[in-house]
């Protein structure tokens, strides 16, 4: 399973933009920037964050926005899902 970093570093991959500076206001490096937009996506700062079933998301990157010009369904899992039982 990927972790928060590696999800959040991939989706800033498929698209134009991918200096992480742009990504987020925040005064933060590294690991914690990244962090911080992994939960940026999952609340939906990025465009509308669809949880799928127990944990795996989809998000859509528009075509203009996207590294390819087309629309990319982008999914992930969100490492600290626990299912409830």
């Amino acid at each position: 399973m990927k972790t928060k970093t590696e999800i959040a570093h991939d989706f800033i991959l498929s698209h134009k933009k991918i200096d992480l500076d742009s990504w987020t206001p925040f005064d933060l490096s590294g690991d914690a920037k990244l962090e911080q937009i992994f939960n940026n996506i999952l609340q939906g700062l990025y465009g509308e964050c669809e949880e799928l079933e127990s944990g795996e998301y989809e998000i859509e990157i528009d075509s203009h926005d996207s590294r390819s010009g087309n629309p990319v369904l982008f999914y992930f899992v969100d490492p600290d899902y626990e299912e409830q039982v």
